[in-house]
């Protein structure tokens, strides 16, 4: 069942689906939401983000190798990047 164009809907994507990336331009390309890192939970072999993007909404973020995720700081501004084939759209009744 598709779409009607101007159809609310519900965008779903799983939390070790995003890439963090710097805010500053340097992820160039489509599939960027900007944001807020406001919580970053290092467990060793993973580490959990919680952004708050622009407009309010609030987004989970994992990623398995976390070396790499540790140069982003709370507070700071930053970008998620994601692939279109991992994105799930659900209707949204009103």
């Amino acid at each position: 069942m598709g779409f009607a164009p101007g159809e609310r809907v519900t965008v779903c994507l799983r939390p070790e689906a995003l890439e963090l990336a710097p805010a500053d331009g340097a992820a160039d390309g489509g599939n960027l939401l900007y944001g807020v890192l406001r919580l970053r939970n290092y467990l060793g072999w993973l580490v959990t983000c919680e952004i708050e993007l622009r407009g309010g909404a609030m987004i989970r973020a994992q990623a398995a190798n976390p070396r790499s995720q540790l140069r982003f700081t709370e507070g700071g501004p930053i970008a998620i990047r994601f692939s279109p084939e991992d994105v799930l759209l659900l209707h949204n009744p009103a």
